[in-house]
């Protein structure tokens, strides 16, 4: 069985190219094999602005997959759920994370 983590603040990135996944809700996930039956995986936006640790990355355009540093945004979690009750009503499930619409892209 596969075993999966996610990259953290101060963990080295696993040596070469990453799968991307696109999710349902349009994020882009990297992915790594690191040995046999293990992956680490993280979210491109989160990688792209330092893997901030207590922080929410937001996309200011709105745009999940659009992780140019100059669409990205940290905050913290109440100013993030405040700029998106402003704009868009919740999903079903409050957030809408962790369903695979299985766009992989091998490296």
């Amino acid at each position: 069985m596969a075993r999966y983590r996610t990259l953290k603040h101060g963990d080295p990135i696993p040596p070469g190219e990453p799968w991307r996944v696109t999710t349902i809700d349009g994020y882009v996930l990297l992915r790594w094999k690191v040995g046999p039956g293990e992956y680490v995986e993280c979210r491109e936006h989160r990688l792209v602005a330092g893997l901030p640790v207590g922080k929410v990355v937001h996309h200011r355009n709105g745009d999940p997959a659009d992780n140019r540093p100059e669409n990205l945004e940290v905050l913290d979690s109440s100013e993030h759920s405040s700029r998106h009750a402003a704009v868009q009503p919740r999903t079903l499930n409050g957030f809408g994370f962790g369903t695979f619409r299985g766009t992989a892209q091998a490296p």
